[in-house]
């Protein structure tokens, strides 16, 4: 896994690759990567249901170990 957007492949319903738009206009060429629920992607935060935090769980650490290896790659 080389880029960012192999990683929000994962995981597409909960794990989102891309710009915040409110953000764009005041920092240029500025990127978002996180882990939540699709439904949330456009929101600054949000309540998620039990069944939710559980599949976070399960995805954390492969998204954490795989984000680090992308780093890792990229800036040695």
């Amino acid at each position: 896994m080389e880029t960012f957007t192999e990683l929000a492949d994962v995981r597409p319903d909960y794990i989102q690759f891309g710009r915040a738009d409110w953000f764009w206009e005041q920092t240029v060429n500025t990127y978002c990567i996180q882990l939540e629920p699709d439904r949330l992607k456009t929101k600054d935060s949000g309540m998620i249901s039990l069944a939710e935090a559980l599949i976070i769980e399960e995805i954390r650490p492969i998204f954490f170990n795989q984000l680090a290896a992308i780093i890792r790659k990229h800036h040695g």
